[in-house]
């Protein structure tokens, strides 16, 4: 197994590319996953269920760390109709304000070998 992440890792490190033969049963495997999973949670209000408690600072991090460029903040944090749904904004905010309406849990996620700089960077 060892060898099958190095392998993975020389691939990723040189950027290697592979093509995908895309065939008619892929293109009915992407159609059913898009109606199911895709269409339902990327609506154009999937943002207007994040809430955010009165413990924001109005940083401005959730908006630099968000790929879709769907937040601004001014004297509160505004959600577009642009998200992603990567929850980015919601496990970097460093005073934890924004939640879900439904969320189970306080618990957030970072990578720790993925700095928040990378990630603003990245979004550049």
């Amino acid at each position: 197994m060892d060898g099958q992440i190095e392998a993975m890792l020389d691939d990723l490190r040189a950027r290697k590319e592979t093509p995908v033969k895309i065939t008619a049963i892929n293109k009915l495997q992407m159609s059913v996953i898009s109606k199911r999973l895709a269409v339902p949670i990327l609506r154009k209000d999937t943002a207007q269920g994040y809430l955010v408690n009165d413990s924001c600072t109005q940083c401005g991090i959730c908006a630099k760390v968000c790929p879709a460029d769907n937040i601004t903040v001014t004297d509160k944090v505004r959600f577009s109709d642009r998200c992603e749904v990567c929850y980015a904004c919601l496990h970097n905010c460093p005073q934890n304000a924004i939640h879900l309406r439904k969320e189970a849990s306080p618990v957030r996620f970072r990578n720790e070998h993925i700095s928040l700089k990378d990630i603003i960077e990245a979004n550049e």
